[in-house]
């Protein structure tokens, strides 16, 4: 029997028919008020160090009945295991009955994800500020995220960009675009620290989500070109002088994106194929006999002063996104939330993003051997780079560290006691 030929177009999504509603319907359960329900004030185990006072910026640019909430979910996220959905994020928080309150939290954290950056971005600029000299590296790049069931708003198929072994070239799931600054580590090589995401939603789906939310639709470009915009007018409102590179593979190499970034002083760096025709549009001629021109007389450059050298490290430093893409999926478990609505997966998404940025600034200035003791591990390499696991690790191990110990007095009985609890971190974080 011949094997059919595959074909180029995505397969139509197919769902078995809604479950009937649950029996935790939110309206039910607030339509008589409980007395005996309780209130989550403050994490179980809170951040500390610089993290915490981050946090506590970023929890500024929401409501601010509402704002409490958002160090406590960070709280949980740094410290959840396992499979990490949102819920064993509220448990690991010590979250009690308004776990609703914190799933609400969700969509407001993706309807202000643009608001909620600026802190990290000004804290960035105050520490990595090159000068009116220098310039910020902006890499932005694409990214698909698994989901199942009928009930995901903006969820459909996509192409799958790295398949395994046991998967196909599509996906059903959610879409993002990414934008992450691009900063060199003096001893660990260039890192990624995600500033900004959008959700992209295909054409096919956006009349449902356009109904319930208002979501316009935008190609894969005009997200990029706003992510770009908005992270370039910040920085320049924030009074940096220093230029923007901009980079992106192949896929983003569009007129749509190019030339509003040219035009907004943007350097562009990306990818094109040996035959690519780097010419404008022509000029229309009526009257004209024979064949009309396909492209024009003027070539489209950003900047021809670049050096061989720094084109060839600005494509080699793009990289680095694709390592954040690998450890904000395996570490922080980006896309395993298990929400419905469409502003709490881009919440989620966002968050976890931050909490790489988050990690990766608050261990920038540690060296090796304070970020990871390989003692215990002697098949170790002890000359290997530290990973973003790692540096997790020893925060939450921190975290901890600061919640049980603290009331422990130091006397000369003790050091049991906490020889014990140092072997249970290590076990636990």
């Amino acid at each position: 029997m011949a094997k059919r030929k595959p074909s180029g177009r995505p397969p139509q999504a197919q769902h078995a028919s809604k479950s009937n509603p649950s029996q935790h319907d939110k309206r039910a359960r607030l339509a008589s008020r409980n007395n005996e329900r309780r209130s989550t004030a403050q994490a179980s185990v809170p951040l500390c160090g610089g993290i915490a006072t981050l946090a506590v910026a970023m929890s500024q640019m929401l409501d601010r009945r509402i704002a409490f909430r958002l160090p406590i979910i960070l709280a949980g996220t740094m410290l959840a295991g396992g499979r990490r959905t949102a819920a064993s994020w509220f448990r690991c928080a010590g979250v009690n009955d308004d776990w609703d309150r914190f799933y609400e939290l969700l969509q407001g954290i993706g309807k202000n994800a643009s608001s909620l950056m600026l802190p990290l971005l000004s804290f960035i600029l105050r520490k990595f500020d090159p000068g009116e000299q220098g310039h910020w590296t902006l890499a932005v790049d694409d990214s698909p995220t698994k989901r199942f069931g009928p009930c995901v708003e903006a969820a459909n198929i996509h192409h799958n960009p790295t398949p395994g072994p046991g998967d196909g070239n599509w996906l059903y799931g959610h879409y993002w675009v990414c934008l992450a600054m691009v900063i060199s580590h003096p001893m660990f090589g260039m890192m990624a620290l995600p500033l900004l995401s959008r959700l992209y939603v295909r054409k096919v789906d956006i009349e449902a989500v356009n109904a319930r939310h208002g979501w316009e639709f935008r190609t894969k470009h005009e997200l990029a070109l706003d992510l770009c915009r908005q992270v370039m007018q910040t920085l320049k409102a924030l009074r940096s002088k220093a230029g923007f590179i901009v980079v992106f593979d192949g896929a983003y190499a569009a007129a749509a994106l190019v030339r509003p970034l040219i035009a907004e002083g943007a350097t562009i760096v990306t990818r094109l194929r040996s035959d690519a025709k780097l010419f404008d549009l022509p000029v229309a001629t009526p009257g004209q006999r024979g064949r009309p021109r396909k492209y024009g007389k003027n070539r489209i450059s950003s900047d021809t002063s670049m050096s061989v050298e720094l084109i060839l490290k600005t494509v080699s430093d793009r990289w680095a996104i694709e390592e954040h893409f690998h450890d904000v999926k395996e570490i922080w478990g980006a896309g395993e939330q298990q929400v419905r609505n469409v502003w709490s997966n881009v919440g989620c998404w966002n968050l976890c993003g931050w909490l790489y940025a988050i990690v990766e600034l608050e261990c920038w200035d540690e060296t090796s051997e304070q970020l990871v003791d390989r003692r215990d591990r002697p098949w170790d390499n002890p000359d290997r780079r530290p990973s973003h696991s790692d540096r997790r690790r020893i925060i939450a191990q921190k975290m901890l560290r600061e919640a049980f110990l603290q009331d422990l007095p130091w006397t000369p009985n003790d050091y049991k006691i906490r020889e014990q609890f140092e072997r249970l971190l290590a076990l636990a974080a």
